[in-house]
C-alpha cells in the first residue's frame, strides 16, 4: 500500500535513522566480554617484623636474673658487674613474590625473604665476699635461612584503582641455633680454672602458616603500590647437633651428638635454678637436678608490616 506523500516524508527520515543506529549498536550488543587471561606479576616489599625467639631468650633472661646475682646487684653492687642480654627480637623483613592470577579474584603465589641472624655476647663478673671471682660469658646465636612461602589470594574489593585482598598460605622455615658458654674462676691464692661448653645445631626445618591483608593501588596498568600486613605462626622444635666441652685443669675435652633439649637446672656456685639448653637429654639425677625437660624450640612467629611495589609481567 502506498502511503500518502506527507506521511511518507515524515516516516522515511525516522526509518533511515533507526537503520543507522541499528548498524552502529548491533556490534556492541552482540560482542561478548573478552575472556579472562591469567596474569603474572612480581612483588617486592620491605618493612619490619618481630619474632618471640622463645627458648633461647628464656634461658638468657633466666641466667641473668638468678636470685644470687639480683641480691648482689642490690646490696653489693661493687662485687658484680655486667649482664647477659637477650637477643633482639626486631628483624628487617623483605619479601620477593611471584604471583599468578588464575581468575579475576583468585591468585596463587610463591615467594621468599632474606636470611638473617641474631647474636650477642654478655659477661657477668661476680666476686663473692670470700674473694673468689667468677666470670660467666655467654654467646648465643640464631641463623634463619630464606623460607619458601606459598600463598593463595582472594579479592575482597576490586576497582580500576584500588584492590583489597586477603591471603592465606604456608611456608617452610629453616634455622640453626648455637651457644658458647665459658666460666672462669679465680680463687684467692690458687691457680685459676676455666671450662667451656659449646653446642651448635644443624639446620632444621618446620612448616608454618600465615594469613594477611594486602592493599594494591594501581599507579599505571603495570605498576602498583602495595601495603600489606601478615601474621604468621612458625615454630621449629626438632633441633639436633653437637656438643663440645673443654676444661683447663683436668684437660677435659669431649664431644656429644644428639637432640637439643630445654630444661631447668641448678647453678653450682649461686645455688639458683635457671633455664638452660644442651645437646642430649640431661640425666635425671646429679648436682644439676634437671626438671621440665622437653625439646628446645625456636619461635619465628610474628606480625609483619611491609610496603613495596608490584609489576605486571603480562
Amino acid at each position: 500500500m502506498k502511503l500518502p506523500l506527507s506521511i511518507d516524508r515524515a516516516v522515511r527520515p525516522c526509518l533511515s535513522l533507526c537503520l543507522i543506529l541499528a548498524a552502529v549498536m548491533a556490534p556492541a550488543y552482540s560482542m561478548e566480554e573478552p575472556p579472562f587471561r591469567p596474569k603474572l606479576s612480581v612483588k617486592l616489599t620491605g618493612g619490619w617484623s618481630s619474632i618471640p625467639i622463645g627458648d633461647m631468650n628464656t634461658i638468657l633472661a633466666s641466667f641473668n636474673s638468678m636470685a644470687g646475682f639480683a641480691e648482689f646487684r642490690e646490696y653489693y653492687p661493687s662485687l658484680i658487674s655486667g649482664e647477659i642480654r637477650t637477643l633482639n627480637t626486631k628483624i628487617p623483613d623483605w619479601c620477593l613474590e611471584f604471583r599468578l592470577d588464575i581468575s579475576p579474584k583468585i591468585g596463587v603465589a610463591i615467594g621468599t625473604s632474606l636470611p638473617y641472624q641474631k647474636s650477642n655476647e654478655g659477661t657477668i663478673d661476680w666476686t663473692i665476699p670470700e674473694g673468689q671471682r667468677h666470670l660467666f660469658t655467654l654467646r648465643p646465636k640464631i641463623k634463619v635461612a630464606p623460607p619458601v612461602l606459598c600463598s593463595v589470594y582472594f579479592g575482597l574489593l576490586t576497582s580500576s584503582r584500588l584492590n583489597v585482598q586477603f591471603n592465606v598460605g604456608w611456608g617452610i622455615y629453616t634455622a640453626k641455633i648455637s651457644e658458647y658458654y665459658r666460666l672462669e674462676i679465680f680463687p684467692p691464692g690458687y691457680e685459676s680454672d676455666w671450662s667451656v661448653r659449646y653446642w651448635e645445631s644443624r639446620y632444621c626445618s618446620s612448616v608454618g602458616v600465615h594469613a594477611g591483608f594486602e592493599l594494591d593501588y594501581h599507579l599505571t596498568k603495570a605498576w602498583s603500590l602495595v601495603l600489606e600486613t601478615q601474621m604468621r605462626y612458625a615454630r621449629i622444635s626438632d633441633f639436633s647437633g653437637n656438643l663440645y666441652r673443654e676444661g683447663k685443669i683436668y684437660g677435659i675435652t669431649y664431644r656429644e651428638s644428639g637432640s637439643i633439649y630445654y630444661y631447668t637446672r641448678l647453678e653450682f656456685y649461686t645455688g639458683d635454678r635457671y633455664a638452660d639448653m644442651e645437646v642430649m637429654e640431661p640425666p635425671g639425677t646429679g648436682i644439676e637436678m634437671p626438671r621440665d625437660i622437653r625439646k628446645a624450640a625456636l619461635d619465628l612467629s610474628g606480625l609483619s608490616l611491609r610496603i613495596g611495589i608490584k609489576f605486571g609481567l603480562f
